[in-house]
């Protein structure tokens, strides 16, 4: 029984000291740390945003949350798969050709946005500029989806950790400095995430780029067979 016992604490302490369980405990934290400060800087913001402005901020962010599955289509999937069956060159190649068609998409919405500019912004009661930034975030996010879906499988804890902590400081500091110093009030909140957002982007386009996993490639046969399936999640 004793034996037993030992064997059993021996391999949970194995289990404990596993770099596996590290990463998940790693990212655990880093996730309970995200929803942590989004609950803690909610109500300091409420004493600077008035009610009728967090529902035209709310009106914003959903409309990012709209248009981003269009522009995401399956492309982390495609990550995050074709990472562990194809070779590097072929995938670097793969996400090539899906960024630059999720690029061509976003610039349909904002041709779009651009199109019927009367009835969006009486709608919204937003400016044009304001209307166009939704469809670059959505891109923007994507690549940092991207980036963040290739550190986690390169199994590089320590990049997810600083970059996920960098993002939350810089869009933290500029969110009090546009709404609580400049007192901006809710187009602050939109001001400190396109920065932070771009910020955190062109990291990650230079890192991807540095890693070849972003290259000057596009193959319109790959496009032909991945499209029905992006469009399979959409409709999914």
């Amino acid at each position: 029984m004793k034996r037993a016992l030992h064997r059993a604490k021996n391999a949970l302490q194995k289990g404990i000291n596993s770099p596996l369980a590290r990463t998940i405990g790693i990212y655990t934290f880093l996730n309970f740390f995200l929803r942590g400060i989004s609950f803690l800087i909610t109500p300091l913001f409420t004493h600077y945003i008035s009610p009728d402005e967090f529902g035209t901020l709310n009106i914003y962010l959903n409309s990012i949350n709209i248009i981003t599955p269009f522009i995401f289509l399956g492309i982390i999937n495609t990550m995050s798969v074709d990472y562990f069956k194809i070779s590097s060159k072929k995938l670097s190649r793969n996400i090539s050709t899906s960024v630059i068609f999720s690029l061509l998409i976003a610039f349909f919405f904002i041709v779009l946005i651009i199109i019927f500019e009367r009835y969006f912004t009486s709608y919204f009661k937003l400016n044009l500029w304001y209307l166009i930034a939704v469809p670059i975030l959505c891109f923007l996010n994507l690549i940092i989806d991207l980036y963040f879906t290739y550190v986690r499988n390169e199994n590089n804890v320590k990049i997810v950790s600083f970059s996920t902590i960098l993002k939350i400081i810089i869009e933290l500091v500029l969110s009090v400095i546009f709404v609580i110093v400049l007192l901006i009030g809710w187009k602050g909140r939109i001001y400190s995430l396109l920065i932070s957002t771009t910020i955190i982007a062109v990291l990650s386009i230079i890192y991807l780029y540095q890693k070849k996993i972003l290259i000057l490639y596009f193959d319109i046969k790959f496009l032909k067979k991945e499209i029905p399936f992006w469009f399979s999640i959409l409709i999914g």
